[in-house]
C-alpha cells in the first residue's frame, strides 16, 4: 500500500453510497497545454459531464469503472496515474474542489510570482516532472537576485521538497514523497504542485500550490 492508496481509500469511504463508483470514467492523452511548470504528457479524464487533467510521463488511454481502484494495490506508474486521474475527476464532481485543470496563460506570472515569494532563499529539490519550472526558477534568481532559488540534487539536502504527478506515479520519486510524507527522517516541507495532486491533497488535507486552477 502506498500513500495514494490511502488517498483512494479515503475518497472510497466519502463517497460510499452514492453510486459514483459505477460511474465510468474516461481518461486519454490531450494535445492541450497542461501546467506549465511541468514538462510531462497532458492527461485528460472525464466523468459526468466534469473535466480534470494532469501531467505525466505515464499517460494512459482507457476507460474504466471508478470501483476499479478500490482495494487495488497501485504497483504501476500507470495505474498510480489512473488512480490520481479518477482522484481528480470525482472530486471535482463532487464538489470536493474547484480546481480540476491547469490555469490559463493570463495567471502563469502571478502563480509563478506567489511561489517564489514561499520559497526564495530556501534549498529545494523538485520532485517530478518539473524540468520547466526548475527553468523558470533559475531565471527569476538570474534576473532578480531576491528571489533567488536554490536547487538541490538530493532531498536530504533540501528545505523544501516539491511534488508533482510523477512525486506519485514514478516508483523512485513516489518512495522519496512518502519518505518524508509524515515529517520522518528530517523536516522537510512538502509543497504538491499543480492540478495532478489535486485530489490527493484533498484527500489527504495536504499544502497544494495551484491557487488558479481552473474548474
Amino acid at each position: 500500500m502506498s500513500i495514494v492508496s490511502d488517498a483512494v481509500k479515503t475518497l472510497e469511504n466519502r463517497i460510499f453510497g452514492s453510486g459514483c463508483e459505477d460511474g465510468l470514467v474516461r481518461i486519454s492523452p490531450s494535445a492541450s497545454a497542461g501546467c506549465p511548470y511541468e514538462d510531462g504528457i497532458t492527461v485528460v479524464t472525464e466523468y459526468g459531464g466534469k473535466v480534470s487533467e494532469l501531467s505525466t510521463s505515464f499517460p494512459l488511454d482507457a476507460t474504466s469503472k471508478v470501483s476499479f481502484m478500490f482495494d487495488s494495490p497501485l504497483k504501476s506508474p500507470v495505474q498510480r496515474t489512473a488512480a490520481c486521474a479518477i482522484l481528480n475527476v470525482i472530486s471535482s464532481f463532487m464538489c470536493f474542489t474547484r480546481k480540476g485543470r491547469a490555469c490559463g496563460e493570463e495567471s502563469h506570472k502571478v502563480c509563478l510570482d506567489e511561489l517564489i515569494a514561499e520559497i526564495a532563499g530556501k534549498k529545494v529539490y523538485p520532485n517530478g516532472c518539473l524540468t520547466n519550472l526548475e527553468g523558470m526558477l533559475h531565471e527569476a534568481g538570474a534576473l532578480y537576485p531576491e528571489k533567488r532559488v536554490t536547487l538541490v540534487g538530493k532531498p536530504e539536502d533540501a528545505d523544501v521538497i516539491l511534488v508533482s504527478g510523477d512525486g506519485l506515479f514514478d516508483k523512485e520519486k513516489l518512495a522519496v514523497t512518502e519518505r518524508y510524507f509524515e515529517g520522518g527522517d528530517g523536516s522537510k516541507e512538502l509543497i504538491f504542485i499543480g492540478p495532478a495532486v489535486t485530489g490527493f491533497c484533498v484527500m489527504h488535507g495536504r499544502k497544494h500550490h495551484c491557487p488558479y486552477g481552473r474548474r
